[in-house]
């Protein structure tokens, strides 16, 4: 199930426009017309790391004082050249543009879990899971509730095959911050991973009962059904998904191996026979360009949620302006953004420019005239 719930992009810039900008608007417009105070951090319960900048050629040092020792946080992890294609170089720019950016907002406010968070982030993201998991480790040292960093080591544990540390990690999470609905599916897997049945299907039952329209979580409870051989159960799962989004693969491929187990082979062959169809549309994408442009976007779309979620964090601190450059820097990366974009906009009304504000929704209603996000973004 890790992936069926979200992807790593998801798992940091969820699909709900309407929710967030609701609530960009909610934390950046309130007492407007006011200066914001920049955000203070409780003191650390333990002796936090000394970090020194960066050095030019990439690599940090740190004095760390913590129980396991001298601790490197701004250590970069060695990457290998991908190739001497104009590509290949462009990546590698963002690459290490997305570096400078979380080191700087991290080393900043060093206090501020939510720097030292994204820049775990960013650790994983180019490879350095044990970079990742020190960084992350670091942010809960400085506040035991920040349930992001919290949440990215259960992720952390579940990839590396420790299903229980991951569920204590998730539930954690939920106790923190009961609104992080994606982490249910993960913890659902933690726990089919265990082998506790029961206690996943029952996990998901309570989760579908809140969100009936989650296919997803259909989904999820269709695979937790067919672990525990009850195929009749899957079945009516899936057959819930599919009716909810018709052009799932998972509600197809999970639907078909259930009609094969109970023995309806006519019925599981058209399940079947679509996810081999949309295999097959893949492949043909590929074939014609599609899939490799969508492709060799990929890191400026990375790269631009990585500056998305910059923003968010300079923003709560009352970094205004070097907000709103990085939330520029998002929609140059990535023009489809329209979260990046009302957040922009959002920013730049607090920050006392609501003229350039206009600009920004105005342009997101010109470049997607048929988003009600854009509209209403404008309205608001």
């Amino acid at each position: 199930m890790t992936g069926l719930w979200m992807t790593e992009s998801d798992r940091r810039f969820p699909r709900r426009a309407r929710a967030v900008t609701a609530v960009l608007w909610g934390i950046l417009l309130v007492g407007c017309g006011r200066p914001r105070a920049p955000v203070e951090q409780e003191p650390a319960a333990k002796p936090v790391a000394a970090v020194m900048p960066a050095t030019a050629s990439g690599a940090g040092n740190a004095d760390a004082s913590a129980d396991r020792g001298d601790v490197d946080l701004l250590r970069r992890p060695a990457f290998t050249t991908a190739g001497d294609t104009a590509e290949a170089a462009e990546a590698a720019g963002l690459r290490d543009e997305c570096f400078r950016l979380a080191e700087g907002i991290a080393t900043a406010v060093p206090r501020d879990p939510a720097g030292w968070s994204l820049l775990g982030t960013v650790h994983r993201h180019f490879g350095d899971a044990e970079g990742a998991a020190r960084l992350w480790e670091h942010s809960v040292a400085l506040d035991g509730r920040f349930s992001e960093a919290i949440r990215q080591l259960g992720d952390a544990a579940l990839e590396q095959g420790n299903p229980a540390e991951a569920e204590r990690r998730y539930r954690q999470t939920l106790e923190i911050d009961p609104t992080a609905l994606p982490v249910v599916g993960q913890l659902a897997e933690a726990l089919l991973q265990q082998g506790e049945f029961s206690a996943a299907a029952e996990l998901l039952e309570v989760f579908l009962a809140a969100h009936p329209q989650s296919v997803p979580g259909w989904c999820a409870l269709g695979k937790t059904r067919a672990s525990q051989q009850d195929a009749a159960a899957a079945r009516k799962a899936y057959e819930r998904a599919f009716e909810l989004d018709a052009d799932s693969r998972d509600a197809h491929q999970g639907l078909g191996r259930a009609l094969l187990a109970l023995g309806d082979q006519q019925g599981a062959k058209v399940h079947l026979e679509t996810v081999a169809r949309l295999q097959g549309e893949k492949v043909d994408r590929y074939r014609s360009g599609n899939a490799q442009d969508a492709d060799a976007a990929a890191p400026g779309q990375w790269a631009a949620t990585t500056h998305h979620d910059a923003a968010l964090i300079l923003a709560r601190r009352g970094d205004l302006p070097a907000a709103a450059e990085a939330a520029q820097r998002a929609i140059e990366l990535d023009a489809e953004s329209g979260l990046s974009r009302s957040l922009l906009a959002a920013i730049l009304t607090r920050d006392r420019r609501p003229a350039e504000a206009l600009v920004v929704q105005r342009e997101w209603c010109t470049h997607a005239p048929s988003s009600p996000e854009a509209w209403i973004g404008l309205g608001q």
